[in-house]
């Protein structure tokens, strides 16, 4: 009884193993694993989604977040769908239409209007990320750090310059 179990499991097992057996592995699942892709995969994510506060770079290593006197802190506020940036007393709610990976540091979030904002971690362990607003084609685009909200207590806050 043994021996005819044994010899039923031996065949089985060599029938399953046999060249020309089906698999469940596609010839596109096996090229997409070994294929080199044509953009690096970006490792940004979704990390540029969450509130953001302005920060100044002092030297080369040391960023302040200013606490402005007389307007509201300046932020950029970002959701799956919804771009908040506020300047001090002017703020701009933008829906987004798209955002597109440029690197494995940058992306780029395109809005429904003629707004694009480039997005880039200028230092990862102390979340300070770049953030270049371009409003229309012929603004010049610029480059403003920023902190992510749950990491700012972690720099130091200073009065904005000429505040009593």
């Amino acid at each position: 009884m043994y021996q005819i179990s044994a010899i039923a499991l031996t065949i089985f097992l060599y029938a399953s193993c046999k060249p020309g057996s089906t698999s469940t592995n596609t010839a596109s699942s096996d090229t997409a694993l070994t294929a080199p892709a044509d953009n690096p995969p970006s490792k940004v994510g979704k990390s540029y989604q969450g509130t953001w506060f302005k920060v100044v770079q002092k030297d080369s290593n040391n960023f302040v977040v200013f606490r402005p006197c007389g307007q509201d802190m300046q932020l950029i506020r970002v959701s799956d769908n919804e771009l908040y940036e506020q300047t001090g007393i002017e703020f701009l709610t933008t829906r987004i239409k798209e955002v597109v990976p440029v690197d494995s540091n940058t992306v780029i979030i395109k809005s429904t209007g003629a707004t694009t904002y480039t997005f880039s971690w200028k230092n990862r362990d102390k979340y300070i990320s770049t953030w270049m607003p371009k409003y229309s084609a012929t603004y010049p685009e610029q480059e403003y750090f920023y902190v992510d909200s749950a990491h700012a207590s972690f720099l130091k806050w200073e009065k904005e310059p000429g505040c009593q």
